[in-house]
């Protein structure tokens, strides 16, 4: 059977006609997947969220928070619900489609199974030198999946891979999702990180290493400051 994307309605207005989205919003659980939160809660919603066409989150991730099309659950979703009861009814009773690992145990028909046939295949075609057996969590699943269905533009949240707990220790994963990341802007992927988050180092885009001179726009301009702020 031909996959089609599961979304039939798009921030909670039915679709008559859904097509896959051609800008997306991904949003995980690290410290910028709050600023995407705070930015729904405000008065007025920026542009820059309601503009898109679908907003996805992955596992507990603002579950409930913002208004979402679609929901990856990547772990095995029944040994999920068996250990958190309450986040397994949420999840069984949920609004949006869900996707998730090949064991669905029965469960309801907005739970689907990740096509990883049709993924993988179209993605060793697609990058003949990649990895494709590299996959350590569920962040390359979504954006692969982003890129196979044909979306163009996609935003990254809380994909900071920064330790919840211990500061700025780097979690595990990172590497792999930067590595990802990489191979679908190959494709003709737009990704788009913001500068609050830690993933590919994008809080660091001020810093050009290496050079005494900054050769970027800009940057001639913040020279001459500091020379005219030394020499008053």
């Amino acid at each position: 059977m031909t996959w089609q994307h599961p979304t039939t309605t798009r921030l909670g207005v039915r679709v008559v006609d859904p097509r896959p989205p051609k800008s997306v919003h991904l949003v995980g659980l690290g410290p910028s997947g709050r600023e995407f939160v705070w930015m729904w809660l405000t008065p007025e919603t920026p542009p820059l969220l309601t503009e898109r066409d679908e907003t996805w989150t992955v596992n507990r991730a603002v579950f409930g928070s913002v208004p979402h099309d679609l929901l990856f659950v990547m772990d095995n979703i029944t040994t999920e619900a068996e250990q958190f009861p309450t986040y397994g009814k949420r999840l069984w009773q949920h609004d949006r489609p869900i996707i998730t690992s090949d064991n669905l145990d029965g469960w309801p028909p907005h739970v689907l199974a990740y096509p990883v046939a049709e993924v993988m295949d179209w993605a060793t075609r697609t990058f003949r030198t990649a990895r494709t057996d590299w996959f350590v969590n569920s962040m390359p699943f979504a954006l692969l999946y982003a890129a196979w269905i044909g979306v163009e533009e996609i935003y990254l949240w809380g994909l900071d891979f920064v330790s919840h707990s211990s500061g700025k220790v780097v979690e595990d994963g990172h590497p792999n999702v930067a590595y990802w990341i990489a191979k679908i802007e190959e494709a003709g992927v737009k990704v788009i990180v913001p500068n609050s988050s830690s993933l590919c180092d994008a809080n660091h885009r001020e810093v050009f290493y290496g050079y005494q001179r900054d050769p970027r726009p800009g940057s001639a301009q913040r020279r001459a400051q500091f020379w005219e702020s030394v020499q008053c």
